[in-house]
């Protein structure tokens, strides 16, 4: 069996597992009320330590980054239509201060 044109990077199994870490990901920024705007400020060696401290390896590319911002961008827009619902809660507002663009990795 040849191997897909575009390799493992475009294969449905590299889709899924992309999806689940940018869950993750999306889960740990919502939690701590970053959104899309935080995320674009990261630099890499942010990135990489929000990875970590989401309990994932850090993507080897952006696409991770852009499916999880991609997730945050709809979280805020189902928000914006149910802003009383439970599902919107965040639960470490506390540890929000610390993620902060511009911390120390």
């Amino acid at each position: 069996m040849a191997p897909a044109p575009d390799g493992f990077r475009h294969s449905a199994r590299s889709v899924a597992n992309r999806h689940a870490k940018a869950r993750v990901l999306a889960r740990f920024l919502w939690d701590r009320h970053l959104g899309v705007g935080e995320l674009e400020a990261y630099s890499p060696a942010e990135l990489r330590a929000v990875a970590r401290a989401a309990g994932v390896s850090p993507p080897s590319t952006m696409d991770t980054w852009q499916a999880t911002a991609d997730l945050l961008a709809a979280q805020e827009a189902w928000l914006a239509a149910h802003p009383a619902h439970p599902t919107g809660a965040r639960n470490h507002l506390d540890d929000a201060w610390h993620w902060e663009p511009g911390f120390k990795p």
